[in-house]
């Protein structure tokens, strides 16, 4: 059919061929480029949820954060009240003492024993300032104001007995 020289058809088949593995490479390549496109989108879709995800995290930590505060907030609040609560037990107790000694000393004096009213009526006064003290102390600590104040260890003890 063709005549053809071995050079020209060595030649013919190199083109040939060079042809077909352009069109492969060709369709190849366009496959390729989809796949990349697609992949790239696919990138893009999963680098915003971990941006997404990155934010709720965060927005997640701040309130756990607020959280805490609020409940470290109630909890001191009802350690507090616990505190009120024993120190109210204790406060009944304290307050009775000088009251008594107050009583008994107008008793004393009522009765009118004349040698000792001066005595009575000290005694009196000293147990009305030692609940004025007491309350005072209380209203501090109830307060929750923190203040370091010192003290005489004797003159307590001796204040006691």
């Amino acid at each position: 059919m063709f005549n053809l020289e071995p050079s020209s058809f060595f030649n013919w088949l190199f083109i040939t061929a060079l042809t077909i593995v352009f069109l492969f490479y060709s369709k190849k390549t366009k496959l390729l480029k989809q796949k990349m496109r697609n992949t790239h989108r696919d990138y893009l879709d999963l680098n915003n949820k971990y941006t997404d995800l990155c934010s709720d995290i965060e927005n997640l930590k701040i309130e756990k954060n607020k959280s805490t505060e609020i409940y470290a907030d109630k909890i001191n609040d009802l350690y507090r009240f616990s505190e009120f609560g024993k120190l109210s037990a204790g406060v009944f107790h304290d307050i009775v003492n000088p009251l008594t000694a107050i009583g008994l000393n107008l008793e004393h004096l009522q009765q009118g024993k004349a040698k000792f009213n001066k005595c009575f009526l000290k005694d009196a006064i000293r147990s009305t300032k030692k609940m004025q003290a007491f309350v005072i102390s209380v209203k501090k600590q109830i307060s929750n104001k923190e203040k370091v104040r010192y003290f005489n260890i004797n003159e307590e003890v001796e204040d006691c007995m």
